[in-house]
């Protein structure tokens, strides 16, 4: 599958800003939720979870929730192509 989004247009902070907001009204959650936009690893984001219940976990486009463990809605390509144009 092809996505267009690469590393290098994911450190446009102007991009990187746009594909927030379009995850955010997407997703219709509060504009003041949590963003992790750098790799972390299972422990970390288990903690994250624990902490804020739910975050967009941006290096891999999930928004993810905590109910005890972590349950992730990864966005398919054509989503994430499509947000990427907006």
């Amino acid at each position: 599958s092809f996505v267009i989004i690469t590393d290098v247009l994911m450190a446009d902070k102007e991009f990187k800003d746009r594909i927030i907001k379009a995850l955010i009204n997407y997703f219709d959650i509060s504009k003041d939720i949590l963003v992790v936009t750098e790799y972390k690893d299972t422990k970390e984001l288990q903690k994250l979870g624990r902490q804020h219940k739910e975050f967009i976990y941006l290096p891999d486009f999930a928004f993810v929730k905590y109910r005890g463990r972590l349950d992730y809605a990864f966005l398919k390509d054509n989503e994430i192509n499509l947000l990427a144009q907006c």
